[in-house]
């Protein structure tokens, strides 16, 4: 049986959730209106994009619908940026071997191992982030992120 979270719990997830969309939505917006990918990789895109499947794959199996469709809503969000990303002819390349890669991985461990998704979904964003975070941190330039979605 299926236990389902608290309303603190549903409330927390409802507010996490929502800053995701909010964030992935902002970073696609800048993207698509100034065309600007610099500061974007295709490997850190690919990787938050499969770390939405994962999430979306362990919140359907806990029948935990909100945060499942978030989930859809961030992987086509996801893809959008991801393409306007492979529109840069030198981050193309890159790109493409790496959804040759995760692609299949991420499908293989999801069918292997689908209770697992929330694990995978959380290893595939932080080894997303943490690259991006370093380099912000580093050299205290943030070219081509949103800053909106940098806050959310």
């Amino acid at each position: 049986m299926v236990e389902q979270p608290t309303l603190l719990a549903n409330t927390l997830i409802i507010i996490g959730e929502g800053f995701w969309v909010f964030s992935i939505a902002a970073q696609l917006l800048k993207v698509r209106r100034t065309r600007n990918t610099k500061g974007l990789a295709p490997v850190t895109q690919t990787l938050n994009t499969a770390g939405t499947v994962a999430w979306a794959t362990y919140f359907a199996i806990n029948q935990l619908w909100f945060p499942f469709s978030t989930n859809v809503t961030m992987f086509f969000l996801g893809a959008a940026t991801l393409a306007y990303t492979l529109s840069d002819k030198k981050k193309f390349a890159r790109g493409v071997v790496a959804i040759l890669i995760i692609a299949p991985a991420t499908s293989f461990m999801l069918v292997k191992y689908p209770a697992a998704g929330g694990w995978i979904g959380m290893i595939y964003n932080l080894l997303a982030g943490l690259p991006w975070l370093i380099r912000v941190i580093r050299r205290k330039k943030v070219s081509g992120i949103s800053e909106r979605g940098m806050f959310f």
